[in-house]
């Protein structure tokens, strides 16, 4: 929850004064956020990527937009990977920082810059039900995406994946 308030000369107005909404500037609201009386609830299966405030008193009207967290994230939020290696993938709850059940998600990987990268070209280059990622060892495609899918809400949780190019060092 976040309180919002209108402020005049640094006091804050009582909140009750002002009719209150909530719409996704970008993305779109979950029928669960809701504002009232200034304390705006953003709901867990909220997907709006940002969402703008707005208190209103007669023709007065005052905005805030404000940037949602989403609830889950992947881990690594990045990842370099060679040629016919493998890494594990999880899906962190942001709010309590703990990994959640890969397979409460659909896993998937794509190439959306492949006009720059390449299409992935391996039979190899994979990921499992559970978000362990392996890049084929003849794999081409240079940037991938790799997703998880919410199997409830629907939600999207994506990380980039590159090969290395030329030399590298490792440990």
């Amino acid at each position: 929850t976040v309180n919002c308030a209108v402020y005049y000369k640094g006091e804050p107005l009582p909140t009750e004064d002002y009719e209150w909404s909530v719409s996704a500037s970008w993305g779109s609201l979950s029928e669960n956020t809701k504002i009232e009386n200034g304390v705006l609830t953003v709901a867990a299966d909220e997907s709006a990527y940002q969402v703008t405030v707005t208190a209103k008193k007669g023709e007065l009207s005052y905005t805030l937009r404000l940037e949602v967290a989403p609830l889950y994230s992947l881990d690594p939020e990045w990842a370099q990977i060679a040629k016919g290696e493998s890494q594990q993938f999880t899906v962190k709850n942001n709010k309590t920082d703990e990994a959640v059940l890969g397979t409460d998600f659909t896993w998937s990987i794509s190439s959306p810059y492949a006009q720059w990268y390449g299409d992935i070209t391996s039979a190899d280059t994979k990921v499992d039900e559970n978000g362990l990622f392996t890049m084929g060892a003849d794999e081409e495609c240079e940037y991938i995406t790799l997703t998880a899918t919410h199997k409830t809400t629907g939600a999207k949780y994506s990380t980039s994946i590159r090969q290395p190019r030329g030399y590298s060092l490792r440990a």
